[in-house]
């Protein structure tokens, strides 16, 4: 990726109810004090990619989970996205719901 903020960065498919799919990236920060807003890299990623294409969520990790030859392994990233969903739904859950365990299935 060529944004001087982002060290790397890799892109996956998430469900969406509207287009069955969407694109997800996670993304790796030079310096993890740096803030991009979402604005800023829907518009650095505008000048390359067209509008279906740009990533309208993004999560922050600390490195992007790699295979045994140094290649992103996406399988591994799907793997932390659904954890990170299902702990965040469960912690919703746990106000909306009152704790009833048939609230907190997964997606």
């Amino acid at each position: 990726m060529a944004h001087p903020k982002i060290k790397e960065a890799a892109v996956i498919a998430i469900p969406d109810p509207k287009w069955i799919e969407k694109p997800l990236a996670s993304i790796v920060l030079m310096n993890n004090k740096d803030k991009i807003l979402d604005e800023e890299l829907i518009e650095f990623l505008s000048r390359d990619f067209v509008k279906y294409q740009i990533p309208k969520d993004y999560i922050y990790i600390n490195e992007v989970p790699k295979t045994s030859v140094g290649k992103f392994d996406k399988k591994e990233v799907r793997r932390l996205f659904r954890r990170k969903t299902y702990l965040n739904r469960i912690t919703a859950d746990k106000n909306k719901c009152k704790g009833k365990t048939k609230c907190r299935e997964w997606l």
